[in-house]
């Protein structure tokens, strides 16, 4: 006689609100063919399949025994690089000897967790002739030496990928100029989040992304001769919103007019960075480098003050009615900090001293999920930080990050 138990007993509802406090494993795990009204229940964790943080057992079953029943369905699946230590024989034939077009032929997005440089070089060979593949997001990949890396990740899936994203701990790529000027464009690509070294290659990036609509970079240096080399760099004529994080150089406002120059058609610009240009805050001067396109604008700008005695109502009079501006002065560490209401970023870096100096509630924080508060703390200075992010999934603390900021 079978035996039915109170669980498999509730209605859909319930058993769905159970699933949102499991992890995707340990669903699959204790659910998966108990019966077919439990697999049409949870259907829909088959198409996204993530196995972080399940035990060994868990991992070990539902990749060699339920993952093959289900590949028909896999929408969504994340490939962690250090598997390969783990894994048994069997497991490792699997997933890294097989195509994966053979054992995901549905697959839209592919996540790469904890790759090394040259791990991922021969994991996108496997990446080819997956129809529906347009989406590569790519999270801590590390020790990028290889110049070729950046280039064949655009190329994979025979030119089919459309958005290929690089995480904050991801590595900073160098494109050559000697082997990047002939090298051909990848037009299939139209949103690209990337580190790279310097801001010289922007030459060599923009030609590589002829089409693209949506561009995040994060920037390690700034190259002394970065004008001479922003003059030669491509229009992109296709985008539409576009990202710069930079905080361990100092950029002018003559280099953010460069590469807004080379944006036509950009309707939506976010800055983070740092500065000594008081130009670059100053609103009438800032908005004399903008689009006509633009429709949105975010900026969070720590400056460093050459004088002490900047004038805070002053400067935010600089900037036009529509361009909501507030600034955080510490004159005691010669900083202030300019940003837009909302400040409408996924990451920030904070100095703690502003502490007492930022507004009341958190709509205009409201998407900031990793946070970097800098500098000499108390954990009054950050709790009076930290309740301002709301959404908050990473706080990085350091007494004294200066070498990660252009001091």
């Amino acid at each position: 006689m079978e035996i039915v138990s109170i669980f498999e007993m509730l209605p859909d509802e319930m058993i769905l609100h159970v699933c949102q406090y499991l992890r995707c494993a340990e669903i699959l795990y204790s659910l998966f063919n108990l019966n077919s009204r439990l697999n049409s229940t949870i259907t829909d964790y088959w198409h996204y399949v993530d196995l972080k943080y399940a035990t060994y057992k868990q991992f070990d079953f539902v990749a060699t025994q339920i993952v093959p029943q289900i590949g028909l369905s896999i929408r969504s699946f994340v490939f962690n690089g250090q598997w390969e230590n783990i894994m048994s024989n069997k497991l490792n034939s699997t997933f890294y000897h097989l195509k994966l077009s053979l054992m995901f032929p549905q697959l839209h997005t592919l996540s790469l967790v904890n790759f090394i440089d040259g791990q991922l070089h021969l994991f996108l060979d496997k990446i080819t002739d997956l129809l529906q593949l347009v989406k590569l997001d790519i999270r801590n990949l590390k020790d990028g030496h290889a110049e070729e890396s950046l280039t064949k990740v655009l190329a994979a899936n025979n030119n089919r990928l459309k958005f290929v994203l690089f995480d904050y701990d991801s590595v900073d790529f160098n494109l050559s100029a000697t082997k990047n000027d002939k090298t051909m464009a990848y037009p299939n690509i139209e949103d690209l989040l990337v580190n790279l070294k310097t801001n010289k290659m922007l030459e060599y990036l923009f030609a590589l992304v002829p089409n693209i609509k949506r561009l995040h970079i994060d920037f390690d240096k700034l190259s002394s001769t970065s004008k001479s080399k922003l003059a030669n760099t491509s229009i992109l004529v296709h985008l539409k919103d576009f990202q710069l994080r930079s905080l361990k150089v100092l950029w002018s406002l003559d280099e953010i007019a460069y590469i807004l120059s080379k944006m036509p058609s950009l309707q939506r610009l976010a800055l983070n960075l740092c500065t000594r240009d008081a130009h670059l805050v100053d609103g009438q001067n800032f908005i004399q480098i903008l689009p006509l396109s633009l429709v949105e604008i975010n900026l969070f700008i720590i400056c460093y003050l050459i004088c002490s005695d900047i004038e805070v109502d002053t400067l935010i009079s600089t900037w036009p009615t529509h361009i909501r501006i507030t600034c955080l002065l510490d004159e005691p560490s010669g900083y202030a900090v300019i940003h837009t209401i909302p400040c409408d970023f996924l990451s920030l870096v904070i100095p703690a001293k502003i502490a007492n100096s930022m507004l009341t509630g958190s709509n205009y924080t409201r998407r900031v999920k990793d946070l970097t508060i800098f500098g000499e703390q108390s954990s009054i200075d950050i709790r009076l930080i930290v309740q301002h992010f709301h959404r908050l999934r990473t706080l990085t603390i350091g007494l004294n990050n200066k070498s990660e900021i252009g001091m």
